[in-house]
C-alpha cells in the first residue's frame, strides 16, 4: 500500500509541476524602442513643420517566433496604425535609420508608439512622446508600459494538456482512495 501512495504522490506532483509549467509566462516579452539617446528636432521650413527623430532602434526580449508588432503614429491626437507585422527577431537589438514626419504648424504633439502582440493581444507598449511649440532640438525619453493583460485576468484557464493532466490526477486520486478503502 505504501508503494501505491508513493506512486500516486509522484504522479500528482508531476501533474502539478506540468500544470504550472504550461501556464508559465515570461515577465517581459517585447519589441520596444531602444533607449539609446534618441533626439528629435522640430523645424519650420516654408510653412511646413518637420519632426526628425535621430533613429528608430529597437530591442527584443523573449518573444515567440510568431509574435507581432504594430506601429502607431498619433499626430495631434489622431492615431494611424501600421501592422501588425511579424517580429524580425525574438531577442537582441536592431538598428534602424532616422524618421521624419510633417505637420502644418505649431504647436504639435506626436506619439510614436510600438505595440507588441502575442496571440493577437497587446502585451507591451513603448512610446516616444514629442511636443513642440517652436523650432527645437531635444533629447527624448522613451516610455515603457508592460500590458500583461493575461496576468490581469483573474479567471484561470487550462489548455488541452492541463485538462488531460487534471483528469489523470483525479483518476490517480480515485485509485488511491479505492485501494485505501479496500484495506
Amino acid at each position: 500500500m505504501s508503494q501505491v501512495l508513493r506512486h500516486s504522490f509522484l504522479a500528482a506532483l508531476a501533474g502539478v509541476l506540468l500544470l504550472s509549467a504550461s501556464d508559465a509566462r515570461a515577465a517581459d516579452q517585447y519589441r520596444r524602442w531602444l533607449n539609446d539617446g534618441k533626439t528629435y528636432t522640430c523645424s519650420n521650413t516654408a510653412g511646413t513643420v518637420t519632426v526628425n527623430l535621430s533613429n528608430q532602434d529597437v530591442e527584443f526580449n523573449n518573444l515567440p517566433a510568431d509574435a507581432q508588432y504594430s506601429i502607431n503614429y498619433v499626430k495631434n491626437g489622431v492615431t494611424t496604425t501600421d501592422g501588425p507585422y511579424t517580429v524580425e527577431q525574438t531577442t537582441g537589438t536592431r538598428n534602424y535609420g532616422a524618421f521624419a514626419t510633417t505637420f502644418t504648424g505649431y504647436p504639435l504633439s506626436f506619439v510614436f508608439r510600438l505595440d507588441t502582440l502575442i496571440n493577437g493581444r497587446v502585451v507591451y507598449q513603448s512610446a516616444i512622446v514629442i511636443s513642440c511649440a517652436a523650432d527645437t532640438t531635444v533629447a527624448t525619453a522613451v516610455s515603457f508600459s508592460n500590458l500583461d493583460l493575461a496576468a490581469a485576468t483573474s479567471v484561470p484557464t487550462l489548455d488541452g494538456l492541463g485538462l488531460v493532466l487534471l483528469a489523470l490526477g483525479v483518476g490517480v486520486i480515485g485509485l488511491v482512495v479505492a485501494r485505501l478503502r479496500r484495506s
